[in-house]
C-alpha cells in the first residue's frame, strides 16, 4: 500500500470550499496582480506548477479570467471580514517619505521645464 504524504480532507468538488491551502494562497497572490513567475518565486514553486494550480483553481470556481478570480477573492475576503472592522474609522495617510520643497511638481510650486 502506497501512503501519501497530504491528507484528503472532506472537500467540496467545486467553489471556494473545494480549493486546497496552496490553491488559496496561490489564488490570493494573483488578486494582487503578481504574475506567474511572481507567485512561484514568492512560494519556491516552478512556473509550471503555478499554471498546474491556477488551471485547477478556474476549473473549480468555474472561471476563466485572472480578473475574474481577483472578483471571487475579494468577494471572499468581504465575506470573512466582520462588519465591524469594514466600518472602522479610516486607516490615516501619512506624510509623503519626501520634504515638498523636493519635488516642486507635487508641491505646487512651478514645474520644472
Amino acid at each position: 500500500m502506497r501512503r501519501r504524504h497530504w491528507t484528503q480532507g472532506d472537500r467540496p468538488v467545486s467553489g471556494w470550499g473545494s480549493l486546497t491551502d496552496t490553491e488559496r494562497r496561490i489564488s490570493e497572490l494573483v488578486a494582487q496582480g503578481l504574475t506567474n513567475r511572481q507567485v512561484a518565486d514568492q512560494l519556491f514553486i516552478s512556473v509550471h506548477t503555478t499554471a498546474f494550480h491556477l488551471r485547477h483553481i478556474f476549473r473549480k470556481l468555474q472561471i476563466g479570467s485572472r480578473f475574474e478570480l481577483a472578483r471571487r477573492v475579494m468577494e471572499e475576503n468581504r465575506q470573512r471580514t466582520p462588519p465591524d472592522a469594514r466600518l472602522g474609522a479610516a486607516t490615516p495617510v501619512s506624510a509623503p517619505p519626501w520634504p515638498s520643497q523636493g519635488r516642486p511638481d507635487r508641491a505646487g510650486g512651478p514645474r520644472p521645464a
